[in-house]
């Protein structure tokens, strides 16, 4: 009777032990801050939550004021590995560093210490304006309503600006809505916005009666942008009142890190990898986005991830051979 209750018992703690030992490992955390509550970066967030999760990854997708402030939380946020920024964000930062000498050190290391995880979807530079501005350059010396400060569509004004040496007379801190309303009402004579076509501010709220076009940007002209933008052509009758393609600017969307060592390092590798492998299902179940985008596009002045390149070694099919932010070099020479 003893050897039987013996034999149990240590049965029974093999058992345990065994169990102990197959006890599943806790999930690895990471963040990710997007953008507003109801818009696309949030959105494309989420899928990726829930593509990782039953993979072991917990993923804390948070909102954000947008591209400025998510370039800083990679860096500064606790908890925070990964943002989704605009591809101009970079640009922006360099000549705010300019600006602004007691901050410089600390965001020229940002800058140089950022991460591309991966290229997502095209937002395109829309101009709306009167038909006092048929061309970038027009702008010189109007009102110009260029977004709420620090918003994506602000970040995109002050660097195309910049870039192109416009000045208006004077910018407004506009919403899209209240940009279209000015506009309409002739108290401004264009505006900016940035958003993937075919933006619902244009469609709901513009008709042919405004008398208002969209002013190209073509790529043959603005050369100089290639570094910062890839080009892009909102297709006619994209908006009711369109009447013929319009070449501009694009920005792309894309996801980053900083450049961290240890285990940040491979759970954003993890990530990634999950990401690419999944893309199918991203495509299927997630955000419509998803069809629109590359994951393999080069884009200049983005320093790929290592630990991300490491984690991709053998699944991944290679850089797309036709699109991405580097023009053929012809069109690089243009104006030199």
């Amino acid at each position: 009777m003893k050897r039987g209750l013996l034999a149990f018992l240590l049965a029974a703690g093999l058992l345990a032990a065994g169990c102990a030992v197959a006890a599943p490992a806790a999930a690895q955390q990471l963040g990710m801050v997007t953008g507003g509550p109801k818009g696309t970066y949030i959105q494309i967030g989420n899928n990726i939550r829930d593509l990782v999760a039953p993979q072991g990854i917990k993923l804390d997708v948070r909102t954000s004021a947008g591209s400025i402030e998510n370039i800083l939380a990679v860096r500064h946020t606790p908890g925070v590995q990964m943002g989704i920024v605009q591809q101009d964000v970079l640009a922006f930062v360099k000549r705010q560093a300019k600006e602004k000498p007691e901050t410089s050190a600390d965001m020229l290391d940002l800058v140089a210490k950022v991460r591309l995880i991966f290229p997502l979807y095209n937002e395109e530079v829309h101009i709306l304006a009167n038909d006092g501005v048929r061309r970038l350059e027009d702008l010189n010396g109007k009102r110009v309503a260029i977004g709420p400060k620090n918003s994506g569509t602000f970040l995109t004004s002050v660097v195309l600006f910049d870039k192109t040496g416009i000045s208006p007379a004077q910018t407004f801190a506009y919403k899209a809505v209240e940009a279209v309303e000015a506009l309409r009402k002739g108290e401004i004579d264009a505006m900016v916005y940035v958003a993937g076509y075919p933006a619902s501010v244009f469609t709901n709220n513009v008709t042919a009666d405004d008398r208002l076009h969209l002013v190209p940007i073509p790529v043959a002209d603005y050369s100089l942008l290639t570094d910062t933008y890839t080009f892009s052509s909102i297709p006619k009758w994209t908006y009711p009142w369109q009447d013929a393609d319009v070449e501009t600017a694009a920005v792309k969307a894309v996801l980053v890190s900083y450049n961290y060592r240890g285990d940040n390092c491979g759970a954003v590798g993890k990530l990634a990898r999950l990401v690419y492998t999944g893309i199918d299902e991203l495509r299927r179940t997630g955000h419509p986005k998803w069809n629109a985008l590359d994951l393999d596009t080069p884009l200049e002045s983005w320093e790929p991830y290592d630990c991300v390149q490491d984690a991709l070694e053998g699944v991944r099919h290679g850089p797309a051979a036709a699109t991405g932010g580097k023009l053929p070099d012809i069109l690089k020479q243009i104006g030199d």
